[in-house]
This record gives C-alpha cells, sequence and structure tokens, in this order.
C-alpha cells in the first residue's frame, strides 16, 4: 500500500512507519526501489518538493532442526523460506525399529507425513518416533524335542544360543536355515 507524510524542508523525517511483510525482516526505508540512501526518523528532509521513499526488505531463512533418536537419514532439508514451495519432510531408518512417525513442531500427534507448506515461517524442529520391530522363531524339528527355546527375539535381547535338540536314535548335526 501506499501513506503519505508531510515533512518540512529541512526538518527530520520524523517517525515512519515499520511495515510488516510475512516471511521477511524490515530493512529500513530508501530513497530508490533499489539500492538507494537509507532514510530513517532522523534524516533531514532536504528535497524541494514531493518525494517517494521506498521499504526494502531482507527474506528470512529458517532452520529445521531433527532429532534422530538413533536413526538416520538423508536428502532432508534444514532451511526454507516462505518462497520454498511445499515439501515433506523424508522418513527416516532405525535397524530394528520401525518409524512411527514426527512430533515436534507439527504438534504432539505422532503423524508420518508431515509437510512445510510454501509460506510458511519460523525455526522447526521435529523428532523420530520409533516402535521396536519383534522377530519371531519358529522351530522345524523333524520329530524331535527342545526346551527353553525362545521364541522371539529383539535387537536389544542379548545374543543368546538355539537350544539343542534330542531325538532317540538320532545325533543332532546341526540347525539350517
Amino acid at each position: 500500500g501506499t501513506t503519505s507524510k508531510a515533512v518540512t524542508f529541512n526538518s527530520t523525517y520524523g517517525t515512519l512507519p515499520a511495515p510488516t511483510l510475512n516471511g521477511y525482516t524490515f530493512a529500513g526505508w530508501y530513497t530508490a526501489a533499489t539500492n538507494g540512501t537509507k532514510v530513517s526518523d532522523t534524516t533531514k528532509y532536504t528535497t524541494a518538493g514531493n518525494s517517494t521513499l521506498y521499504v526494502h526488505w531482507n527474506l528470512n531463512t529458517y532452520s529445521i532442526g531433527y532429532n534422530l533418536n538413533g536413526g538416520s537419514i538423508s536428502g532432508q532439508p534444514t532451511s526454507y523460506n516462505v518462497n520454498t514451495a511445499t515439501f515433506a519432510l523424508p522418513a527416516p531408518t532405525r535397524a530394528g525399529y520401525s518409524f512411527t512417525g514426527w512430533t515436534g513442531s507439527n504438534g504432539t500427534t505422532v503423524q508420518k507425513s508431515v509437510s512445510i507448506a510454501k509460506s510458511s515461517t519460523g525455526n522447526k524442529s521435529y523428532t523420530a518416533n520409533w516402535s521396536l520391530n519383534t522377530y519371531t522363531i519358529s522351530y522345524t524339528l523333524n520329530g524331535g524335542n527342545i526346551s527353553g527355546q525362545k521364541t522371539s527375539y529383539n535387537v536389544t535381547t542379548e545374543a543368546f544360543a538355539l537350544p539343542t535338540p534330542s531325538r532317540n536314535g538320532y545325533t543332532f548335526t546341526g540347525w539350517t536355515g
């Protein structure tokens, strides 16, 4: 928009408005649309007749932080601005776990798909959430018997040995699979 202000020749401009623009920081008033001389409240008005002042803006860059909680990720953006096209956060990976979603700047409800929309502002921070995968162990005993066998494990399970089965009249030669 355009506004006008009466200023007396050889007096200071006095209080100038401080406009706002989403995603930008006000850089000041200038005598030209590009470059020009910066004008402040204390600058003396020395132009005979009317003059135009131009607002200058600095584009803000916002950061995106990630807490991967032991996972890894690639291709993740680490910054954006209001002109960046809408984009989705990539999904991280972690051995032995399933990614359940992001929390953080998107809220406390876990979401697998999180996007940052064009025209968004502000620094963002996201935390990866995981569920521990459980793997099952099945045994084909071919007529033998065992006891004390584990039937599941996960990446936090201590190392263990499979039990030795027994079968009358046979010698156990090892596991395959």
